[in-house]
């Protein structure tokens, strides 16, 4: 097996893990998580303002759970053209109802995605 398959194998394996690590927790905290709608109250971006192609913006939300007012404890990536004051739904652990819950399906997907596109590029790799 040459350094390139090697490396391959171990990034397929990676990626296979992560996956199922957050299909674990996914599955772990779907009845402790629940659905709010939130306003954005306050934006950063994660590098100057000015690269606008390779930035992503990092928001506090506002939002009710059970009656209370919540501000986020953790920040969430939100599409770049969303400013503050625009709603959003969020995701918020039951029994902490300030901390945001972030994971989604989506890693899933592209983390096995990358695990299969690895998998078989080493598989084919002389």
């Amino acid at each position: 097996m040459n350094n390139a398959k090697f490396l391959l194998f171990t990034v397929s394996f990676i990626t296979f893990s992560f996956a199922i690590c957050e299909l674990v927790s996914l599955i772990k905290n779907r009845n402790k998580v629940n659905v709010a709608k939130a306003k954005i109250i306050d934006i950063q971006f994660v590098v100057p303002e000015s690269m606008k192609k390779t930035n992503s913006k990092l928001a506090i939300v506002e939002y009710y759970a059970n009656g209370k007012r919540c501000v986020s404890e953790n920040k969430i990536i939100v599409p770049m053209y969303l400013e503050i004051g625009d709603l959003i739904q969020v995701k918020y652990f039951i029994d902490n109802p300030c901390l945001l819950y972030t994971k989604t399906v989506n890693k899933i997907f592209v983390a096995m995605l990358i695990g299969i596109i690895s998998f078989v590029v080493g598989y084919l790799t002389q």
